[in-house]
């Protein structure tokens, strides 16, 4: 679920910040702030729900129940992003 989340991601912060005006494929990979933005976003993605349950929700909740939590969250933002791109996301790159 997490690696889809990521994809999907990268995809729809690519398509709201894609660089156009590169002199080859390397610059857009290392200089584009889409890639800056979803590599941020993933390690949020990662590092904010395990400092969640070790510092508030480890008493609460089990371990198990927590990333079965997790994973539904992750699947269900999956699913709203591939909406959002067969809906006509992509739409966006006529713009520029």
């Amino acid at each position: 679920a997490l690696n889809y989340c990521c994809a999907y991601l990268g995809v729809v912060v690519n398509l709201h910040f894609p660089k156009f005006d590169f002199i080859n494929e390397m610059a857009v990979v290392k200089q584009s702030a889409s890639v800056v933005i979803t590599m941020f976003a993933t390690m949020g993605i990662v590092a904010l729900p395990a400092l969640l349950y070790i510092f508030k929700l480890r008493e609460l909740i089990s371990a198990n129940s927590y990333l079965l939590l997790v994973t539904a969250v992750l699947v269900a933002a999956s699913l709203v992003m591939d909406a959002y791109l067969k809906k006509g996301g992509s739409r966006r790159l006529e713009d520029f």
